[in-house]
């Protein structure tokens, strides 16, 4: 796979993953994936912080300058 591919692939991985986490409400991000496991809201934070050190890890760096909280 090039990097012009990888790029794209998670562009695509980024909006379907943005759609899904839009979908949840309030009570949906508290609900536990499994009984005494983390919640939806915490598993959507884990993702965003993973991430920059995956891509740390394959030697991308990432740009979170436009990214707001």
């Amino acid at each position: 796979m090039t990097l012009t591919e990888c790029v794209a692939d998670l562009k695509e991985e980024f909006l379907l993953t943005e759609k899904v986490l839009s979908a949840f409400t309030g009570e949906g991000l508290a609900q536990q994936v499994v009984p005494g496991g983390k919640s939806a809201a915490e598993l959507a934070w884990h993702i965003v912080q993973a991430i920059p050190m995956i891509s740390a890890h394959v030697g991308v760096s990432v740009d979170q300058s436009g990214v707001k909280v």
